[in-house]
């Protein structure tokens, strides 16, 4: 009983390294909620695995239903919502096609703490089923125990690289159970028996000794490899997260904010980000995100990046109205330098602009702090009647700005010319979608995990209708462009509390996004969506400005995330001579790629990948079983292997192997008598003579015995090889390895 015990525990603490490995994702993820998922995809493989092996499946079904089984948690993981009893449906393969689609842009752009949802959950939730697959793979199929360390190693060092924050208990986590698995390999050792057919020296001592070595060794490289390397606080060996450069289509390879507003309106405490003195309240803008991907999420694109000072001139503007403004920063985000739109002068030397979005930024790596520099902006003030006469945009030259995705919902695109039906011209539509969300039947919220693929933005605007800001911006700048209006979206900060010294204090909790929609002769004008919120300068549909100005002592106003008392938005008066509206089509997509298509694509190059890995391991480990068996130094260990390699040969002849008898009794009687044919004849009983004689006899084979043996050995491989199908062959070879 006790070798069976021994054998749990191995299973058991060999999971236990995937476990602990992912453990130390808490240096990666907001919060423990992924916790769960990780430990699943962690002791998922091993579990069915063991269940096949104890049913006796072949290796390749294994293997096939172990990807079924990865494909279909991914997919729950992916999108649980659009599961019918747990069950994926044509939507879950889309969503997980579309999320897996984006994790490439995800690793680029994520900002540590991650929030534990879509592509970042199963990116992470994939890597530790594959890991764990894999650890279990080598422990048992190769018959490496130390082996099974590589993946977990692996795991561990990736996630000590991108992570921050505190790793001693993630390491201490590891190291015990490295140490777990290494005394349960020590006395499974202990336990094991040699068999009729099998001697081999005791190698317990060196298992554990080069166990304990290879453990200590992993544990020191990822203490002193993992804080030096990209994420983790000191200079990157490697820009993982660098764009494609300065190519015509290259985004911005520093982080949108828009990934971290989220974490600084809920994680952490309130800090002070940085000061404006100002002589009126502005949303302080610090990028606009002009881009709208295949994977429906918004990015920059940073191709023309240039000198600020070729900043646009003032002359050259739209009615707008002059605003000086000088920041201090005093902690914020790499590159961006935040300020009132639209910017035409910056006194800091370093500082670089994108002309298309006029996004400032500066090149810096690290946080930004212990800066001040100075922006001259001229705030847009159209007046009313120039906005109502205003036309519509050439097409054609706003093309990139009406740009939609190719999985763009069709509901949504029905959604917004419903919205947009009675309003005419592009300011009446861009207030009939502001009243749209204004309008009662939508909630600020910053309790939600919408994520931005085709489903959850259908779910926002048709179903949950519970939000924050980025939701509201991200969908009101999607339906702006569906109806024929030039949109981004705009991230920055609110203009924050007017505090004694009349300056506006902004902290973090002050993050906020808002759509910006082009209307001709009046520029990149903001737009309010998100309920109960007013944009402090122009207050387009929402009643005007709001008031926030500097005052004195006692009469402080603040702009938070959850203001109040906004005035109920106008009805768009009906123009005089109604007829009928028609709609500008939004440009066709030239390529239309189905979301199930890439899910069911996904999917099939898994499994195809996970089959030809497995023929490739597989062909690897039966290689060099055979090597080591015919280059042993111990010519009685050769002779040995030599009997072991017949015996696999045999076995995909049909013949089993018979523990029971001994070596000549097999070879006279068993192996003829089961259809060994001539692969069972003279060099079969030549070879037993010599297996016999290596295991009992009082001299040592020789050298010269060693190679006969090998001899009728292949002379034994090459009649299996003869007389049965290759097919037949492999098949049985395949299940051989365990």
């Amino acid at each position: 009983m006790a070798a069976p015990r021994a054998s749990v525990a191995v299973t058991v603490t060999r999971a236990g390294l995937t476990v602990a490995a992912a453990v130390a994702l808490t240096r990666v993820f907001a919060g423990r909620s992924w916790l769960f998922a990780m430990v699943i995809a962690a002791i998922a493989p091993p579990a069915c695995l063991v269940w096949a092996e104890r049913h006796r499946w072949p290796a390749f079904v294994r293997v096939g239903a172990l990807t079924l089984v990865g494909v279909w948690l991914s997919a729950f993981v992916a999108d649980p919502g659009t599961t019918v009893a747990g069950v994926p449906t044509r939507a879950t393969i889309a969503a997980l096609g579309h999320t897996l689609g984006r994790g490439p842009h995800t690793l680029r752009v994520a900002i540590v703490p991650v929030l534990p949802t879509g592509s970042a959950l199963v990116l992470a939730f994939v890597s530790v089923f594959v890991a764990a697959a894999l650890t279990y793979w080598i422990g048992t199929a190769l018959d490496a125990p130390i082996g099974a360390f590589a993946p977990s190693i692996a795991l561990f060092i990736v996630v000590a690289a991108v992570g921050q924050g505190d790793w001693v208990l993630p390491t201490s986590l590891y190291a015990l159970a490295s140490l777990a698995y290494l005394l349960a390999l020590a006395q499974s050792d202990l336990v094991a028996r040699r068999t009729w057919f099998h001697a081999a020296a005791p190698h317990a001592s060196r298992l554990v000794a080069g166990g304990t070595a290879i453990g200590m060794v992993a544990v020191a490289t990822a203490l002193a490899a993992g804080p030096s390397m990209p994420g983790a606080g000191g200079s990157p060996l490697l820009d993982y997260k660098g764009g494609a450069g300065g190519s015509a289509g290259s985004l911005l390879s520093a982080p949108p904010p828009i990934l971290s507003i989220r974490d600084k309106l809920t994680l952490g405490p309130i800090q002070e980000l940085f000061t404006v003195e100002a002589p009126r309240a502005a949303y302080w803008r610090v990028i606009a995100l002009d881009w709208f991907s295949n994977g429906n999420a918004w990015g920059i694109n940073k191709a023309a990046e240039v000198s600020a000072s070729k900043l646009v001139d003032p002359g050259d503007l739209p009615p707008s109205t002059a605003v000086h403004q000088r920041f201090d920063i005093e902690q914020l985000d790499p590159h961006w330098l935040p300020a009132a739109y639209r910017p035409v002068g910056i006194n800091l030397t370093a500082a670089r602009v994108v002309p298309e979005s006029l996004t400032l930024l500066i090149d810096s790596k690290q946080e930004l702090g212990n800066l001040v520099y100075d922006v001259d902006s001229e705030v847009p003030t159209p007046h009313t009647a120039q906005l109502e006469q205003a036309p519509f945009s050439n097409r054609r030259k706003w093309a990139r700005d009406l740009q939609l995705p190719s999985d763009f919902p069709e509901t949504v695109r029905e959604l917004a010319r419903s919205i947009t039906a009675n309003a005419h011209g592009p300011y009446e539509r861009a207030v009939a979608l502001l009243q749209y969300f204004r309008s009662g039947a939508f909630t600020y919220s910053l309790d939600t995990n919408l994520g931005d693929s085709p489903n959850d933005l259908t779910q926002f605007l048709t179903k949950t209708r519970k939000g924050f800001c980025e939701q509201f911006a991200a969908s009101y700048a999607a339906l702006a462009r569906a109806v024929g209006l030039p949109s981004r979206v705009a991230v920055g900060y609110q203009p924050g509390t007017v505090d004694v010294d009349g300056l506006y204090h902004v902290t973090n909790r002050n993050a906020h996004a808002w759509p910006e929609v082009w209307i001709e002769g009046a520029g990149w004008l903001p737009f309010e969506p998100t309920p109960k919120f007013a944009e402090p300068t122009l207050g387009l549909g929402t009643g005007g400005p709001s008031a926030v100005q500097p005052g004195a002592a006692g009469n402080s106003t603040t702009t938070t995330s959850t203001p109040s008392g906004v005035k109920v938005p106008p009805t768009i008066a009906q123009p005089k001579d109604p007829g009928q509206l028609v709609t500008p089509t939004p440009l066709a997509s030239r390529h239309h790629v189905n979301p199930a298509l890439v899910g069911f694509l996904v999917v099939v190059g898994a499994i195809v990948l996970g089959a030809l890995g497995f023929v490739a391991t597989a062909a690897f480990t039966l290689w060099r079983r055979g090597r080591r068996r015919r280059h042993d130094k111990d010519p009685r260990r050769r002779v040995l292997g030599a009997w072991n390699e017949a015996l696999d040969h045999l076995r995909t002849a049909g013949v089993p192997p018979r523990p029971s008898a001994t070596s000549l009794e097999f070879a006279l009687r068993y192996a003829p008598a089961h259809g060994a044919g001539r692969a069972g004849g003279t060099a079969l009983m030549e070879l037993a003579r010599l297996q016999s004689a290596a295991m009992f006899a009082g001299e040592p084979p020789s050298d010269d015995d060693a190679k006969h043996a090998w001899e009728e050995a292949d002379t034994i491989t090459s009649e299996v090889r003869h007389n049965i199908a290759r097919l037949t062959r492999w098949r049985r070879r395949l299940r051989q390895i365990r």
